[in-house]
C-alpha cells in the first residue's frame, strides 16, 4: 500500500501535467520526471512486495536514492541536453521545508502519545513522555528562531541560489532522520524506561540527536555563512555518551540527549540575545540625520 501509494503520485501528477503543457517547452521537465519515477516506482511497489524486512529495506533504500539522484541531477537522459537550473520562489520553498519539518515533530509527539496510551502509566513512562515533549520542543526552537526563520531571505539574497536549492533537501533530510530517530528513541523509552538501553535504542537517540545537530550547523553554513561551535560540542557530547549508555537507564539517557539538546540551544540563545544587543547598541550610536543631509 505504501509503495504503490507513493509511486502512484509521482506517476499521476506528471501524467497530469505533462498533457497540459503540450507544445510548451517546459513539458520537457515533467517527462524526464516521468522516466525516472518509473525507475523509481518500480522499485517503491517491488520492496513492497517482498516479505523479508531486511531485503525490503535494501531495496526501499534503493528507490529512494533514485529519487535523490534524479531531483540532484536535474533528471538528465543520456542524449539529451540538461535541463536549466531551477527557478524557484524563495518564499514557497521555504515555506515547504518548514512544513516538513513540522510535521516531523508531529510525528514525535504522535508516536510517544500513542505509545503511553497502550500501557499503564506509572511515573518512569510519565516522566519519559514529559522528557520526549520537551524534546520536540527544543527541536522545533533550534529550527524557528535560528536558521529557518531566515531561510527565505538567504535563498532570495544569495549569489549562489542554485547551490542552496540543490543542497537544502539533503540537509533538511538529515534534520528530518535526527527527529524520526529520536522520536523512535523516547517510544522505546518510554515502553521499557528502567531498564539498559541496548545497541539500537542508544543509536536511535544518541544518533538521532548528532544527525539533527550536523544537519543544523549545515544549514547555519548556508544560511548565515558559519558553523556554530555550540552544534559541534553538542554532535561530540552525543558521540561521547554512547560509551556510558549501558551502564544507564534509558531513562536516563534520554535525560543526557534533553541536556545535550538544551546545553545547545541555551548557547544559541545567549549568542542571539548579545547579537541583537550589538545590533542595537550600534544602531543608537549612529548620529541623527540632519535635515540638511535628507536627499
Amino acid at each position: 500500500m505504501f509503495g504503490a501509494t507513493w509511486a502512484g503520485i509521482n506517476w499521476g501528477r506528471a501524467l497530469v501535467v505533462i498533457p497540459s503543457l503540450r507544445g510548451r517547452p517546459e513539458q520537457q521537465r515533467p517527462k524526464r520526471v516521468l522516466l525516472w519515477t518509473t525507475v523509481a516506482g518500480t522499485l517503491w511497489i517491488i520492496g513492497g512486495l517482498i516479505p523479508s524486512p531486511g531485503t525490503r529495506l535494501a531495496v526501499w533504500l534503493a528507490a529512494l536514492a533514485v529519487d535523490y539522484l534524479g531531483f540532484g541531477l536535474r533528471f538528465p537522459i543520456p542524449g539529451r541536453p540538461p535541463l536549466p537550473k531551477y527557478d524557484v520562489v524563495p518564499e514557497h520553498l521555504a515555506e515547504r521545508y518548514q512544513q516538513i519539518y513540522v510535521l516531523t515533530l508531529g510525528e514525535l509527539i504522535l508516536v510517544t502519545v500513542l505509545t503511553l496510551s497502550d500501557m499503564p502509566f506509572s511515573a518512569g513512562r510519565i516522566t519519559a513522555f514529559a522528557t520526549a515533549f520537551v524534546a520536540a520542543v527544543l527541536l522545533w526552537w533550534s529550527y524557528a528562531r535560528g536558521a529557518g526563520a531566515r531561510l527565505s531571505t538567504a535563498i532570495a539574497r544569495s549569489p549562489h541560489r542554485e547551490r542552496l536549492v540543490q543542497t537544502n533537501p539533503y540537509v533538511h533530510w538529515l534534520m528530518v532522520v535526527g527527529v524520526v530517530g529520536i522520536a523512535a528513541g523516547f517510544m522505546r523509552v518510554i515502553e521499557h524506561p528502567t531498564e539498559r538501553p541496548d545497541d539500537t535504542l542508544t543509536a536511535l537517540i544518541l544518533g538521532g540527536a548528532a544527525l539533527f545537530l550536523v544537519g543544523r550547523a549545515t544549514l547555519d553554513h548556508e544560511v548565515l555563512g558559519r558553523i556554530p561551535l555550540s552544534h559541534v560540542v553538542g554532535v561530540l557530547a552525543a558521540v561521547a555518551l554512547a560509551p556510558a549508555a549501558p551502564h544507564l537507564s534509558n531513562l536516563v539517557l534520554g535525560f543526557g540527549t534533553i541536556i545535550v539538546l538544551l546545553g545547545v540551544a541555551a548557547v544559541e540563545f545567549v549568542r542571539r540575545q548579545r547579537s541583537d544587543g550589538s545590533a542595537a547598541s550600534d544602531e543608537g550610536e549612529r548620529p541623527p540625520c540632519r535635515p540638511e543631509d535628507r536627499p
